[in-house]
């Protein structure tokens, strides 16, 4: 049964052993993902799909460059803007010109 039919798709299935679970299916060429993760719970299916559609709004496609290297960046920028520019002042103290 589909719970959520807009990408990422989640799924509901029942299985005999384990009981009722769910799976997020991230598979598109169109995104470069290619990922299937279950749950137990209907609403951390839910709540990881919806991450990783927010994921997509953010990056678009599946960047080249690492996750890493892009929060690594966004933290860059974030202290440069905090940064305020004052006057370089030489060695002995006072103010360069």
């Amino acid at each position: 049964m589909v719970i959520r039919a807009k990408f990422p798709q989640v799924y509901e299935f029942q299985s005999p052993k384990n009981g009722q679970y769910w799976q997020v299916s991230a598979r598109s060429a169109k995104w470069g993902l290619n990922e299937r993760k279950t749950f137990s719970k209907k609403e951390l299916a839910l709540k990881h799909a919806q991450g990783i559609e927010a994921q997509l709004v953010k990056f678009g496609k599946h960047p080249d460059v690492p996750k890493e290297q892009i929060v690594l960046a966004e933290r860059y920028q974030q202290l440069t803007s905090k940064l305020t520019f004052a006057p370089m002042s030489d060695a002995s103290g006072r103010l360069s010109k």
